[in-house]
C-alpha cells in the first residue's frame, strides 16, 4: 500500500511519523481551543462541571486526554464525574428520597420544628433514618427551627423579660 508515493507496508516508521505529526497538530488545536475557553471565563475559576462540559462538547474531535491536559483537568476526575452521572452514590439516592419527607414534616408546622422533632416524626412513621442525616439535609436546604423571641414588658416601672415560643 502506498501513501504519498511511500510504501507503508515496507516502511512502518513513515506511518507513525505521519500520525505523530497529526497528533501534535491536534494537540495544538486543542490547546488553542482550551486557551479560548479559559479566556472567555474572564479570570473566574473554572468549576469541574464546566470543565467536564467543555471536554464532553469537544471530545469527538480531540479526545479526552488531549483536552484534559489542555485545561489542566485530570482524566481520572473527568471519568469520576461521568461515573457519578451514570450511577449516583447510594447516599445521594437516599437523600433524594428523604428530602421531600423532611420538607413536608418541617412545613407542616410552619417551619418551627427542628431536626430532632422531625427525626422523631419520621421514626414514628416507620422511616428508618439517622438523626444526623436529618440534621445534614436540613442544614443543606437551609431549614432551621424558629427560635424563641424575647419580648419586653413593662410592669410597675420594672422591665421584665418573657420568652415566648
Amino acid at each position: 500500500m502506498q501513501i504519498g508515493g511511500v510504501d507503508v507496508e515496507r516502511n512502518p516508521t513513515t506511518l507513525s511519523a505521519t500520525s505523530s505529526k497529526k497528533q501534535e497538530h491536534l494537540r495544538d488545536d486543542a490547546q488553542q481551543l482550551a486557551e479560548n475557553f479559559i479566556r472567555t471565563t474572564a479570570g473566574e475559576p473554572l468549576s469541574t462541571a464546566r470543565q467536564v462540559a467543555f471536554v464532553d462538547h469537544h471530545r469527538a474531535a480531540y479526545g479526552v486526554h488531549v483536552l484534559c491536559k489542555a485545561i489542566s483537568l485530570a482524566p481520572s476526575t473527568y471519568y469520576a464525574v461521568k461515573k457519578r452521572e451514570r450511577a449516583p452514590a447510594k447516599r445521594t439516592v437516599r437523600d433524594r428520597e428523604l428530602l421531600p419527607l423532611i420538607k413536608a414534616a418541617w412545613l407542616s408546622e410552619g417551619g418551627k420544628r427542628g431536626a430532632r422533632s422531625i427525626w422523631r416524626e419520621l421514626q414514628d412513621n416507620g422511616v428508618p433514618v439517622a438523626r444526623c442525616t436529618v440534621e445534614r439535609l436540613m442544614r443543606a436546604e437551609g431549614m432551621r427551627a424558629s427560635r424563641a423571641t424575647a419580648r419586653r414588658q413593662v410592669h410597675d416601672g420594672a422591665v421584665q423579660r418573657r420568652v415566648t415560643r
